[in-house]
């Protein structure tokens, strides 16, 4: 929506808050304390903005769309490898799909250099063949060096 709001010259602000389908208090008042800092940069509240507590903000501007998340080719759980947050390179294990019997069945990989932005659950997941099941974000840059990425949690 953010989107199409520019192309009609309308200002708009859109947030990803790392969680896919879920809303806690944390991300809830980041949210809000950000929507204040922007009012209160364009002077239509009072004060100075607020750092944000609890979340990380990512340097740069990134892109997505829903064509770029990666899918479920084949149905099972779906076992996460990396978290919200954390920057991944092309060919990097994101997330695996098992059969019932344990088998891996498809490993989800990073297509470029990302941001894992979401994921369709915590821990062990059904997945149905084409569910999406985790969005990435590109840098807009178009490549170039990601920061260190954090530490991988299988």
């Amino acid at each position: 929506m953010a989107e199409h709001a520019l192309r009609l010259g309308k200002p708009a602000l859109a947030m990803h808050f790392a969680g896919w389908h879920r809303v806690d208090s944390v991300t809830v008042a980041a949210g809000v304390q950000a929507v204040v800092n922007v009012l209160r940069s364009l002077e239509m509240l009072p004060g100075t903005p607020k750092p944000l507590q609890g979340v990380r903000c990512v340097p740069g501007r990134w892109w997505r769309n829903d064509a770029a998340d990666l899918k479920a080719q084949r149905g099972g759980m779906l076992h996460l490898i990396k978290e919200p947050g954390e920057y991944v390179h092309a060919g990097d294990d994101v997330g695996i799909v098992r059969d019932v019997f344990g088998n891996v069945v498809q490993r989800l990989t990073a297509p470029a250099d990302a941001l894992v932005l979401g994921l369709r659950g915590r821990r062990n997941q059904l997945v149905a063949s084409g569910d999406r099941a985790i969005a990435l974000a590109f840098a807009e840059t178009g490549g170039g060096p990601l920061p260190p990425a954090t530490a991988n949690r299988s």
